[in-house]
């Protein structure tokens, strides 16, 4: 499941902007979300948060291995974490 940092606007219609935000490795949902200032107030903003805990407060959207030096992942994982930002987005 996603955890989530959301600024929603009292008022919103179906044509209303949203900015959904998605961290990179080793990061979270707080790191991106300190930037929602800096969005027009009407857009609704979304930080998203995979749960793959990497310690320490440091999350991923799907296992990586960089211990070979480069990064290291398998395709299913990545297609695994694809979905569920669509679904969260549905």
């Amino acid at each position: 499941m996603i955890t989530s940092l959301s600024r929603i606007p009292s008022h919103t219609t179906e044509k209303s902007k949203c900015i959904i935000m998605l961290h990179g490795i080793l990061s979270n949902e707080a790191d991106l979300f300190a930037l929602e200032a800096n969005f027009p107030k009407e857009y609704s903003v979304f930080s998203l948060r995979w749960p793959f805990d990497l310690g320490g407060g440091r999350y991923a959207w799907f296992p990586v291995d960089f211990s070979t030096g480069k990064p290291v992942y398998q395709t299913i994982d990545v297609e695994r974490g694809y979905k569920s930002i669509i679904a969260y987005i549905r």
